[in-house]
């Protein structure tokens, strides 16, 4: 009869030990990241948290303004924004200008949507090209235009103001 290989059972306890300590590892880590799922953002990552803005308009004559914003954060932190009180979004239309921006009009959201990668709205309208031109003049210089959304926390009253790029267009 031959002798137990106790070497070998020594290299199983030592892989299991290994197996086990990176069980724990995975589940403290694991543990950690719910939590701070489960932890509401605050108004300083909420503000400057990566968003991303998205602004187009399309011609002729009168024109489809578009705007979109995907704000990253957890889908139980977005589902939170939307069920607290208050509209968490709104949007407005402006023209650039050295001096101050003109208000051009505001913009209807369509319902905010809470998903796996964080908390996005929708905007759009219809306009006539004299909704977009900013400028004053007969002169009629090229047109600069921007949107702005606000996103309203109704769980803290923080409200967070996004700015998209500039078109710049004879409008």
């Amino acid at each position: 009869m031959a002798a137990p290989d106790h070497e070998g059972a020594t290299l199983v306890t030592i892989g299991k030990r290994r197996l086990l300590s990176t069980l724990v590892t995975a589940m403290t880590s694991i543990a950690a990241l719910m939590l701070f799922a489960a932890t509401p953002a605050s108004a300083d990552y909420l503000c400057n948290g990566g968003a991303s803005v998205s602004l187009q308009i399309s011609p002729p004559y009168t024109y489809d303004v578009y705007l979109g914003i995907d704000i990253p954060m957890s889908q139980p932190e977005a589902q939170a924004i939307i069920n607290a009180p208050g509209e968490p979004f709104s949007a407005v239309m402006f023209g650039e200008d050295p001096s101050s921006n003109d208000y051009l009009f505001s913009m209807p959201a369509s319902p905010p949507i809470a998903w796996s990668g964080g908390l996005s709205s929708e905007f759009s309208v219809t306009v006539d090209d004299s909704d977009l031109d900013e400028d004053d003049s007969w002169f009629d210089d090229r047109d600069e235009v921007f949107a702005e959304i606000q996103l309203y926390d109704g769980r803290s009253g923080t409200t967070c103001t996004y700015r998209s790029g500039t078109i710049r267009r004879y409008f």
